[in-house]
């Protein structure tokens, strides 16, 4: 409910809309921040706890805006890759128009530049993949433990090599 007063809310900044969904979509907001403030610190004893715990819970919504913005870059991402295609696409096909010598210009650019935007496109794939991996799911999921790691090798009794 407070995510989506909260757009109801923000949205006539982008576009025409009438003033009673304004007025809607904030007493939803508050009210969905309301019922987030007052359940989400309930596992906590102390009056203060639950409140702290209630606003700390408030404020874990914004990971859902981040979560947003980070699926909004890889769409960004593979949009740019097919805007770039259709870009050397184009560029070819003008050169093609060109007699023999821009049929091989031609060639050579759609080449040359449909592989450029491949390996674009694999080294934001692997760069968002490892980013994804280290940065959002090990500081929810990776709990640490185990044992420490211990070298293979025998320890040196009577010389010590440099």
């Amino acid at each position: 409910m407070a995510l989506t007063g909260g757009i109801g809310y923000l949205l006539p900044m982008l576009m025409e809309i009438p003033t009673i969904i304004k007025n809607v979509s904030l007493v939803i907001m508050l009210i969905g921040m309301i019922g987030i403030v007052a359940t989400g610190g309930r596992t906590s004893e102390s009056i203060a706890g639950k409140a702290v715990g209630g606003l700390y819970s408030l404020y874990g919504i914004s990971g859902y805006v981040g979560d947003f913005v980070s699926y909004s870059r890889l769409m960004a991402l593979g949009l740019s890759g097919g805007f770039i295609g259709g870009a050397i696409n184009m560029i070819a096909g003008m050169l093609f128009e060109s007699g023999i010598f821009g049929i091989l210009g031609g060639v050579i650019v759609f080449i040359g530049g449909q592989f450029f935007n491949i390996f674009l496109s694999a080294l934001g794939a692997y760069v968002h993949a490892i980013r994804l991996i280290f940065v959002e799911f090990f500081g929810k999921f990776y709990e640490g433990g185990g044992k420490p790691f211990n070298l293979f090798r025998s320890e040196a009794k009577y010389i010590n090599l440099k």
